[in-house]
């Protein structure tokens, strides 16, 4: 092989230039994101820092880790969303939808309207809350973002499981509620055994 290589008649490919879309963000692209996050932490009460981990939990990244620039568009969309309509009183998918820079359809629209009639019961027009709205958006991105990744690639199992977090947490049934069925499940369940143990004593 040394022979081969000092008489030239071994080629060595040249090493190949990483592609654009594996580049982490430029500093002009993380500034930006910083100034809509700073927007969005004084219309939230959140801080800054609080917002950053939310934004990298919902790309499956660690809080500090490096963020692909591929991603830049779609967390700039998902921040000027939620700006947008975190100054109007009751939105609706349908005005949800309409602020977007990038619409929805077809089959984008179809998955938002399902996953609005499976969790909140809720059709176009009808007003959402907060948590339902940083639901819909936080659903809609992980969709979007599942796309880039590849081609090939199935839809993030993440879609049905909404990160848990005042930006983007979804709304849960109340304690007080949950523990008064429990009780009932329980009651009607020794309620049961009771009546099948008097039958057998018969």
């Amino acid at each position: 092989m040394l022979h081969l290589l000092q008489s030239g008649q071994l080629d060595i490919p040249a090493p190949q230039q990483a592609a654009m879309t594996d580049r982490t963000l430029l500093p002009a692209e993380h500034q930006a994101l910083s100034q809509l996050i700073t927007r969005l932490a004084a219309l939230t009460g959140e801080t800054p820092t609080e917002l950053w981990e939310s934004l990298h939990r919902m790309m499956g990244l660690k809080s500090g880790d490096p963020i692909p620039a591929r991603h830049f568009p779609l967390l700039s969309q998902f921040l000027q969303s939620h700006l947008t309509l975190s100054q109007q009183g009751h939105p609706t998918l349908a005005t949800l939808t309409a602020v977007l820079k990038h619409p929805v359809h077809g089959e984008q629209q179809q998955a938002v309207e399902q996953y609005c009639r499976q969790h909140f019961a809720a059709g176009s027009q009808t007003p959402l809350t907060s948590a339902q709205v940083n639901a819909v958006l936080q659903y809609l991105f992980i969709y979007r973002l599942s796309r880039t990744q590849s081609q090939h690639q199935t839809p993030d199992v993440r879609l049905l499981q909404p990160v848990t977090h005042q930006l983007i947490a979804t709304e849960h049934e109340p304690r007080p509620v949950r523990a008064a069925r429990s009780t009932l499940v329980i009651g009607l369940f020794v309620a049961v055994v009771l009546v099948v143990i008097w039958l057998l004593a018969r």
